[in-house]
């Protein structure tokens, strides 16, 4: 709210405490993890005490973790943080960062395209999936080199190396470019991931707003098959 962070009481309403920072803040939501709160914004991943409100300054700089100088250091969605990683999708990259340090550990230049909506993790392979953007700028040129648009992604969590990805729309001056965090699911002790659709209260997959499953098998960087709704 106007760069404000904001901790309410649930039961009553009141504003437990208030933190501002660059806009936009938590445009996508936040992540929380083992008491820190953190916030992605115009410059980078903001981490605050969950009791107070106040930057935890034992992580990055004073509190502040960002992308290297020569890079943008603006993220939409939340980060993914689990034991002593962060992975963030900054606004033209997906990177991996120790944490509390803040140090780069890799990163996946995304030339041109974006991550809207998160990115989904197999614990147990330690592999991250995600969907991506067109190249935004729809009317310009879409042959790129190292083309990452409108595909489904698979990244090996260790090393950053890109084990496999999918382009779903070729030349994509239509909009239509992927969105929502894949979903994975064991099948078969195979490890799958569906890129696009949504799940409702009862478990039915519903493919994204113009109809379509994408479903990869990633441990092969296979594509299973492409669904087009009727």
């Amino acid at each position: 709210m106007d760069g404000f962070v904001i901790a309410m009481n649930p039961q009553n309403g009141k504003e437990i405490w208030r933190t501002k920072i660059e806009q936009p803040s938590a445009r996508r939501g936040f992540t929380y993890f083992e008491g820190n709160i953190f916030i992605p914004s115009g410059k980078g991943i903001y981490v605050l005490n969950e009791k107070d409100g106040t930057l935890n300054k034992n992580f990055g700089l004073d509190g502040l973790i960002t992308n290297n100088k020569n890079s943008s250091s603006l993220s939409l969605v939340p980060p993914m943080v689990f034991e002593d990683k962060m992975i963030v999708a900054y606004i033209n990259s997906v990177v991996s960062h120790s944490i509390p340090s803040g140090k780069i550990n890799w990163k996946v230049n995304l030339n041109g395209s974006r991550v809207w909506s998160g990115i989904s993790y197999d614990k147990k392979n330690e592999k991250l999936v995600f969907v991506t953007s067109n190249l935004v700028n729809l009317l310009g040129n879409t042959n790129v080199k190292d083309d990452y648009s409108n595909s489904i992604v698979v990244v090996d969590g260790q090393t950053g190396q890109t084990d496999c990805k999918f382009k779903d729309t070729i030349h994509d001056h239509w909009d239509y470019d992927m969105v929502g965090n894949p979903i994975i699911i064991n099948s078969n002790n195979s490890i799958i991931a569906f890129a696009n659709p949504d799940i409702r209260a009862d478990e039915e997959l519903i493919p994204d707003p113009i109809g379509r499953f994408d479903l990869i098998e990633h441990l092969k960087g296979v594509i299973l098959f492409f669904l087009l709704k009727k």
